[in-house]
């Protein structure tokens, strides 16, 4: 026994463990939960960043190449106007068209076509007088989410004749 009536061997008792390893399992899950939800944010946002420079990526090159060509060169060729065929003042019957989800350029005809960006689910070109217009929509599924970015651009061609 000890000398006032209290154990006073060193530790813990039973109770004491108990909430202490409480305490613990509750932080870890709560900092579980925090992680998983961190890294979901993380991809999710890497995901859409991604899209976005593919869509402009894509988008630059069609407008930097378009922009050389004047309003005659240039021709939207099928129905759903996915399809464009143009010349520049160096090259003629330069292809840009969506290949299932690939933006491909094709010079020259026939050849094998350049990757210009990818996730590409929507590509439409619309040509009035001297503008031509251009919709571009990437889309992507992660995480049980679909993540989609649509851009527009008005191309004003120049060097018309």
């Amino acid at each position: 026994m000890t000398r006032s009536g209290i154990n006073t061997r060193g530790g813990y008792t039973l109770p004491e463990l108990l909430v202490s390893v409480s305490i613990f399992t509750l932080l870890i899950f709560g900092l579980s939960g925090i992680m998983q939800t961190g890294t979901a944010v993380y991809f999710q946002d890497s995901t859409l960043l991604d899209l976005q420079q593919q869509a402009r990526n894509g988008m630059d090159r069609i407008v930097r190449e378009v922009r050389q060509s004047n309003s005659s060169a240039i021709t939207v060729i099928d129905a759903q106007s996915d399809r464009i065929q143009f010349s520049t003042p160096t090259k003629a019957n330069i292809q840009i068209y969506r290949n299932g989800n690939l933006l491909v350029r094709e010079y020259p005809l026939g050849t094998a076509p350049q990757t210009l960006a990818t996730d590409i689910t929507y590509l439409k070109f619309t040509k009035s007088g001297v503008q031509l217009f251009l919709d571009i929509r990437a889309e992507r599924t992660a995480y049980q989410k679909t993540f989609s970015f649509p851009l527009r651009e008005e191309i004003k061609l120049r060097n018309e004749q």
